[in-house]
């Protein structure tokens, strides 16, 4: 049974989030955007409940970005997601893609949009591909971990990436296996935070790639760029324990060498 917590509780330092944050009002979309099930632009939500009594079915988290100028030549998506949990340590649940991980093989990534998309564009009009790079639990203290993965296209997209629209980046599918029965994973349903951290939309010139992350655009609003799940009941914000630090390009460009 998921335990009740009587007070916000105070998230891992591995996220970007700020301390007792509210849900935001309608308003334009920001520069990074994470949602449930969709893009933030076609309903998608901030918040997942999950029963934890089936080894059937997928959780869908729909990662976007808006640039604030046209984009030409573009190949890619290179990305970070952040996720931590409120407790000690990261749950086997939430262990994925490394030898000997409970649930090694329960993430995926996906380059291809939901044919039900209206608002949220894709950049590469179904070209590119997903390509999960790597997943290292610990990295900002026992109870996180980060992913760090791709979006490529075979060849450059030469022009229509417009600024202020909507663009899909990613689609991180979550699988149910192991959550019930023999040689489950316990911590299904432990309360978690993910983060859409950064994406560096790439460019055939790498010159003209174009770095993306919350506070590049002067109308960003943070809580549009991460999610809960299993959320406590009225719970709508993530808290951490030392204030936001904003972080050079050169720091997360870093994570790809």
């Amino acid at each position: 049974m998921r335990s009740r917590l009587a007070r916000p509780p105070v998230l891992t330092a591995s996220l970007l989030l700020l301390a007792a944050m509210s849900a935001a009002p309608a308003h334009a979309l920001s520069t990074l955007n994470l949602r449930w099930d969709a893009c933030l632009g076609d309903g998608g939500v901030s918040n997942k409940s999950f029963a934890c009594n089936t080894n059937t079915g997928v959780n869908v988290l729909v990662g976007s970005w808006v640039t604030p100028v046209d984009l030409f030549n573009v190949t890619g998506n290179q990305v970070v997601v952040d996720l931590g949990t409120f407790g000690p340590v990261l749950p086997a649940w939430w262990e994925f893609k490394n030898a000997g991980t409970c649930r090694q093989g329960s993430l995926a990534v996906s380059a291809a949009a939901a044919p039900t998309a209206v608002n949220c564009a894709d950049w590469s009009s179904g070209l590119a591909i997903g390509l999960l790079s790597s997943y290292i639990i610990g990295i900002k203290g026992p109870a996180s971990a980060r992913i760090i993965f791709a979006t490529t296209a075979a060849i450059p997209i030469p022009d229509g990436i417009v600024a202020g629209q909507e663009y899909f980046s990613f689609q991180l599918n979550i699988n149910h296996q192991k959550t019930v029965g023999p040689g489950a994973c316990a911590g299904c349903d432990v309360t978690m935070c993910i983060a859409l951290i950064a994406v560096n939309v790439t460019n055939a010139d790498s010159r003209f790639d174009r770095q993306l992350r919350i506070g590049s655009g002067s109308g960003d609003t943070l809580a549009d760029s991460f999610v809960l799940w299993q959320p406590v009941a009225g719970q709508t914000t993530c808290s951490r324990a030392v204030p936001v630090r904003n972080r050079t390009w050169g720091e997360l460009k870093s994570l790809y060498r």
